[in-house]
């Protein structure tokens, strides 16, 4: 019990000293004031471990009849947990104490699913949502596959200005320019047909839907600080963009028969512009520190994205050609969601 408390006195002793400021070492007037004198520029280097979410991926689906009933179970692409990269540079003074700055995020993600039905017939199997209703095309099909691989590009440009609000807290309100690319590519696969007069039993469907989309517009936020001590301080940064998008949009179906094709259907949306609205929130803890005369930064944090408007695969309700791009779901109704956390160090030069 003795050498309990002796711990925990122990313990107690080196979070004061931690967070308590020693004497001639007291916290600064702005949360920047320990950084170098003279021009410098900050470099950020964050490792990104964020889970992706995408509605309206819903590509599979298992039907069963029992009877007169019939039960449709959709199947979903699920986003995973991903890695990615963050850079950032910060240049301050550039213009009438306006600071320059400038980040980039990268991110992939994929995503699989596969089912197999043991005893499909005409009224049990696997069916997809994304196949153009035509005869030799929309089918029962015992196997199927669906896979989802998604590339985020996202930019931005900005200017702030540092505004201290009492001894330990300050506030910069930011403006500029954003962008946003984006890859995305669904693709599926059936085989093994439900026997019927107009489809061999060995014939296969693929669809390949691909977008590439290139987004930019303004950007508006602000970032805060608060200094705990010395060396540490909690930041929030909070904005929101209105980007003016360009999509390319191709939805390739093709029936193989013996391995060769048999029928292609190609489906490509008009490439107008569209706006695409989204917003970025950001918590997190900074540690200041300096070694033999260079200053840097360590920082762990959480950061929540969501992107709306953005396009995405059709749902075909036409049984013919001319009716089947009308009687089809809307392209503009996907909503990205990324979140996770944020890791890395930045150094003062």
């Amino acid at each position: 019990m003795k050498q309990w408390n002796l711990w925990n006195l122990l313990l107690a002793a080196i979070a004061l000293n931690f967070f308590i400021p020693a004497e001639g070492n007291t916290i600064p007037y702005s949360p920047y004031e320990w950084r170098q004198q003279g021009p410098w520029i900050e470099l950020e280097a964050d490792v990104l471990c964020w889970n992706t979410s995408l509605n309206h991926m819903d590509v599979l689906a298992v039907v069963t009849q029992d009877g007169d009933a019939t039960d449709v179970k959709y199947k979903s692409l699920e986003g995973n947990l991903e890695s990615g990269i963050k850079i950032a540079i910060v240049a301050p003074d550039v213009f009438h104490s306006w600071n320059a700055g400038s980040s980039y995020y990268r991110l992939h993600s994929t995503s699989s699913k596969t089912k197999r039905f043991k005893h499909a017939d005409a009224n049990n199997g696997i069916v997809s949502p994304m196949v153009y209703n035509k005869s030799n095309f929309a089918n029962i099909w015992q196997h199927g596959k669906a896979s989802s691989d998604l590339l985020y590009n996202e930019w931005d440009l900005i200017l702030s200005c540092n505004l201290s609000c009492g001894r330990y807290q300050e506030f910069s309100p930011y403006f500029g320019l954003a962008g946003l690319q984006i890859q995305h590519e669904i693709e599926e696969k059936f085989s093994h047909a439900v026997p019927r007069n107009d489809i061999p039993t060995h014939s296969k469907v693929k669809v390949d839907w691909d977008l590439k989309s290139s987004a930019v517009g303004l950007r508006v936020g602000t970032k805060y600080a608060y200094q705990i001590n010395s060396c540490l301080k909690f930041i929030a940064d909070g904005n929101m963009s209105l980007l003016e998008s360009n999509d390319t949009i191709v939805n390739t179906q093709t029936l193989l028969v013996n391995g060769k094709n048999s029928d292609t259907l190609a489906f490509k949306d008009d490439s107008c512009s569209h706006q695409v609205y989204g917003y970025h929130l950001s918590l997190g803890i900074v540690y200041n520190a300096s070694t033999c005369g260079w200053n840097y930064k360590m920082h762990l944090g959480y950061e929540l994205v969501g992107w709306y408007n953005l396009s995405n695969q059709r749902v075909f309700f036409g049984n013919d050609i001319k009716s089947g791009q009308i009687n089809s779901s809307s392209t503009r109704d996907r909503t990205l969601s990324l979140n996770g956390l944020v890791a890395g160090c930045s150094m003062i030069f």
